[in-house]
């Protein structure tokens, strides 16, 4: 599936050089990153989100919610959430904090995911659009809530709503929270996604976190009759010379000049883990989103879901494969395992 990825990538960012309202955005992304919005989305709608909204690269940094569970704190969720939360207060043309829900969701569901967002330090005072998405049908409608709502952001995002395309629940993607990556469509739509800074996933705890409902995500999906399943880890940097480095894999270089709690936190222990596959300091950051994403995999193979696959597969590696995608264009190359 990797390959495919790569190709796909590739034929994307030809059709985005010949839009030119897409090449501006690429010219803004190769200067940074701004997003007015911190998008928390489904694992299996994060990239239909997109689309739903009609959001395009640069506008929206992401965090991540389980399927059909809700969203936990920052303490129990730091990697999903807490940490891209936190990591989103940077930006200074913030205009919301968008958290979708299927259609059929339970209201206890959606009043504790709102919970969650409202009790987060680094979100108080940005307006808050919660979302019911019926994603077949291309529709949206408003959660009311009293935790902070602007109704012309809210007009704004119910302005664009499309439908996307169909969800690919063959494949699912690891990639970092930032605003200018996303992986490209599958041959079957789009695919699944943890969004969460560097790409980076902790191992499994044990404990009642974030760990635990992510094992419970794994171990339905690789429960679910499917003819085929692929976990793809991105890692994503300036890799074709002349854009951006993912700014967790920076900041996890130097997690000592990192000050927020939750950030220094989460940051620490990505370098911690990025350590373990490094035999000297990295040079630059993309060497080091490359350890992250090593990490990540050694990481994944601690699930107990995960791990039952091995006694149907002669090895892991048909299962979880790594690729490195170029910040500014989206393009992408297989990582190289020498």
């Amino acid at each position: 599936m990797s390959s495919q990825l790569v190709k796909m990538s590739k034929e994307m960012f030809e059709k985005r050089k010949s839009d030119p309202t897409l090449r501006e955005r690429m010219r803004a992304a190769a200067k940074g990153q701004s997003p007015r919005f911190l998008l928390i989305s489904s694992m299996d709608h994060s990239q239909q989100d997109l689309q739903l909204l009609s959001l395009e690269q640069g506008d929206a940094f992401h965090a991540t919610r389980v399927p059909r569970k809700p969203l936990m704190s920052a303490s129990q969720s730091p990697f999903l959430f807490g940490g891209p939360a936190a990591y989103s207060s940077h930006f200074a043309d913030r205009t919301g904090v968008i958290v979708t829900f299927e259609a059929a969701e339970s209201d206890g569901v959606i009043q504790a995911s709102l919970k969650a967002v409202s009790s987060h330090p680094d979100l108080k005072g940005v307006p808050l659009v919660a979302l019911r998405a019926d994603y077949e049908a291309g529709t949206a409608r408003l959660v009311p809530h009293g935790l902070g709502r602007s109704y012309e952001v809210e007009n704004l995002l119910m302005s664009r709503v499309r439908r996307p395309l169909p969800n690919d629940e063959t494949t699912l993607v690891v990639i970092c929270s930032d605003s200018r990556v996303e992986p490209p469509p599958t041959p079957r739509g789009v695919p699944m996604a943890i969004q969460c800074l560097g790409g980076y996933i902790p191992r499994f705890s044990g404990d009642a976190d974030e760990t635990s409902v992510l094992n419970e995500f794994f171990a339905t999906w690789l429960s679910m009759p499917l003819k085929e399943r692929h976990l793809i880890i991105v890692a994503h940097g300036d890799f074709e010379g002349e854009g951006q480095s993912c700014g967790a894999g920076m900041a996890s270089i130097h997690p000592n000049e990192v000050h927020s709690a939750i950030l220094k936190h989460v940051i620490g222990r990505i370098d911690e883990d990025a350590r373990r596959f490094e035999n000297r300091p990295p040079s630059t950051p993309e060497e080091r989103v490359q350890s992250i994403a090593r990490a990540t995999q050694a990481n994944l193979m601690t699930y107990p879901a995960i791990q039952s696959v091995l006694g149907s597969r002669a090895s892991l590696e048909s299962l979880i494969e790594t690729v490195l995608m170029d910040t500014v264009t989206n393009r992408m190359q297989e990582l190289q395992t020498s």
